[in-house]
Formats: C-alpha cells, sequence, structure tokens
C-alpha cells in the first residue's frame, strides 16, 4: 500500500487541474484532461487483472514502477521548463506524459497492490491485515494531500522529485524482499514467509508433505524455501 500511495498518485491527480492550467493550457482544457486520465486509469485497471498473472506479482510492480518514475521525471522537466510558457510542444509532452503516468500505474501498480496483500497474511490474520493494511493506505493519502498545498507554495514542482526518490527506493525492496506469489497456493505462499505447512487430508499419520514449489527469485525466499522444505521432508519421515 505505501508503495502505491509514494508514486504520488494521489497528488498527480488530485492538483493536475491547477498544474495544467500554470502551464498554460486555459478554458476546459485541464478539466478534459482529467476526465481522460481518469477513464483511462479504470481501463487499465481492468486490463491490468488479466496480466497479473502471465507477468507475475514481482514483474508487474518492477514494470509499473520504471514506467511511473520516467513518465513523472519527464512531466516534472516540462512542468520546472514550460510552465508559465506558449510552447504548445512542451505542454504537449507533459499532458501526454500524464497518459503514460497512469496506464504504468493502473495497469502495473494499483492492480497489483491489493491482490499481493490479499495474498501474503496467513487465513487467520487476513482480514485483518488488508483492514490495516487499507486503513494505512488512506493515511497515506491524507498526510501526502495534505502536504501539498504548504509543500507546492515553496518548492512547486519539487514535491515531484519527492515521489520519483521514494519510488527508486522502491524499487529496490521490492526485487530484493519481495517474493514471488503467483500460480501458487495459499500454503505455497506461507513456506516463503516461514510459515509451518499444515498436514493434508491424506496424512493418516498427520505427518507433514514436503511441498514441491520454485522459490521466489530472491536470496532471502531462496533460504526461506531450502529451510521449509528440509522440515517438512524430515517430520515426513
Amino acid at each position: 500500500m505505501a508503495v502505491n500511495q509514494c508514486t504520488g498518485q494521489t497528488v498527480v491527480w488530485s492538483y493536475m487541474v491547477n498544474l495544467l492550467r500554470g502551464m498554460g493550457i486555459q478554458g476546459t482544457g485541464p478539466l478534459l484532461v482529467l476526465a481522460g486520465f481518469m477513464t483511462l486509469g479504470a481501463i487499465c485497471n481492468g486490463l491490468g487483472g488479466f496480466i497479473l498473472d502471465y507477468l507475475g506479482r514481482r514483474k508487474t510492480y518492477l514494470i509499473g514502477l520504471s514506467g511511473v518514475i520516467t513518465t513523472l521525471c519527464i512531466h516534472t522537466a516540462m512542468i520546472a521548463e514550460y510552465s508559465g510558457s506558449t510552447n504548445k510542444a512542451g505542454q504537449g509532452v507533459g499532458v501526454a506524459m500524464l497518459f503514460v503516468y497512469v496506464t504504468f500505474f493502473a495497469g502495473c501498480i494499483d492492480v497489483t497492490t491489493y491482490v499481493y496483500c490479499s495474498e501474503i497474511f496467513p487465513t487467520v490474520h487476513r482480514a485483518q491485515g488488508m483492514s490495516y493494511s487499507v486503513s494505512f493506505f488512506f493515511a497515506l493519502c491524507a498526510m501526502w494531500t495534505s502536504m501539498a498545498p504548504t509543500v507546492m507554495a515553496k518548492i512547486h514542482w519539487g514535491y515531484y522529485c519527492i515521489f520519483i526518490g521514494i519510488s527508486c527506493f522502491s524499487i529496490v525492496g521490492i526485487y530484493k524482499f519481495f517474493p514471488e506469489t503467483a500460480h501458487k497456493t495459499l500454503e505455497e505462499i506461507g513456506i516463503l514467509f516461514g510459515d509451518t505447512v499444515a498436514p493434508t487430508a491424506g496424512d493418516s499419520d498427520g505427518a507433514h508433505r514436503a511441498v514441491e514449489i520454485k522459490p521466489a527469485d530472491t536470496p532471502d525466499s531462496q533460504e526461506k524455501y531450502r529451510v521449509a522444505h528440509v522440515e517438512t521432508e524430515l517430520r515426513g519421515k
């Protein structure tokens, strides 16, 4: 949830109209851009659900963050350079980057956030875990948006640089620490996080069977998989 909010998406669409007017886009133009932005986001959310299992959670996150960072960098540069100018080309690039931004965000990050959070919690704690996660999501939303008027009045487009920096750290964190959960049962995901494997219905003696799964591509997950695999085999003897 923190990865989602720290892309700056709430601030981007909340202050889009004011920023576009500052770039010289007047009349109904900023409102039309915002309407198109939100519509494209809804479409990409739906399409993202179809590619999520195909690409996997980690890869989808990494692609989304890479795209968000790149497009937000370009959009911020256009604001810094052409705000208040009459350069139509610069303004056009700035607007275009908003649509590319929401494509990556909605199609890769937003759609993955809720799926991944629901998968990583044990069944007994899943409802409570999701409740805390969503509460934290909106707490961050309130924090970023409440800070925005003061911060943007002082550093203007520099506020976006904060989100770019945090998103860069998010890529490193996801690559290093987030295990892949696609195409795994909840029991198999539990192994990745060090949970004990429950006996299956076919185990008359109550022994734990070894579960053959492909570990995630992170060093921590590889080690957890190895330890859990050895433990389950020893219990089955």
